[in-house]
């Protein structure tokens, strides 16, 4: 589905990313763990094209480093970014609603009826100014307003990123669920190690810029927790 070879980036002449290599199966959730500053949320901004790179990219056996950002959604590819990035002075219908601007009206409605049965909170809240809603409630949206797009691989940055313990197990809960109602894979960066490990099939360690090891889930399980925990 997804591949990454000899991936290289550099942010204003400094090297972020050093020759980085992984790949993302169908249906499957590939977690990225690393600590601050290592450049996971760099690795998730490259492959939505939105910084220069060099290496290769292939989506679908498509090298897709020809396309603008927009030109990568329409091919699939949904970026849920760290910190929800939303609009705070539209409702959370408008915010929903800019998720799915490559749809028709019937399909809107159709995503929108999906994820306010995956989101009953989103759908509660959906005449409120997303400047309103609590931080895990905002997180909802943002993943929510990802999925409207219908996407058949989507990357995500940090869902747990400030957010209280109960709400993490809720984010964890949503997160499987599309995992079984869905059929796209996901890219999963985090710095929550027990997030990776509970949702992730594979883990690829990013560490100042370099993947350092990578393996699946439960062969690399007493290592997180050696480091981690």
């Amino acid at each position: 589905m997804l591949e990454v070879k000899n991936l290289t980036t550099y942010i204003e002449g400094g090297l972020i990313l050093k020759d980085i290599n992984l790949n993302v199966g169908a249906e499957e959730i590939v977690g990225v763990l690393g600590p601050n500053g290592a450049g996971k949320t760099t690795l998730l901004r490259t492959i939505s094209g939105l910084l220069p790179y060099e290496g290769k990219i292939i989506f679908k056996d498509q090298e897709i480093s020809p396309y603008e950002p927009h030109e990568i959604v329409e091919l699939g590819i949904a970026h849920c970014p760290q910190g929800a990035r939303l609009f705070p002075e539209m409702t959370v219908e408008r915010n929903l609603k800019i998720g799915a601007y490559l749809q028709d009206d019937e399909e809107i409605q159709e995503s929108m009826e999906m994820v306010e049965d995956l989101f009953p909170i989103v759908k509660e809240r959906r005449n409120q100014m997303a400047q309103t809603l609590s931080g895990g409630e905002r997180q909802m949206l943002a993943v929510g307003r990802t999925l409207m797009s219908r996407p058949s691989l989507v990357l995500m940055d940090e869902p747990s990123l400030g957010l209280a313990p109960k709400i993490i197990n809720t984010m964890i809960d949503k997160i499987s669920k599309i995992r079984e109602e869905f059929d796209f894979p996901i890219l999963l960066v985090e710095q929550n190690a027990e997030v990776a490990l509970t949702l992730a099939d594979r883990i690829y360690f990013l560490v100042d810029g370099e993947i350092k090891k990578e393996g699946k889930t439960d062969e690399l399980k007493d290592e997180v927790i050696e480091t981690y925990f």
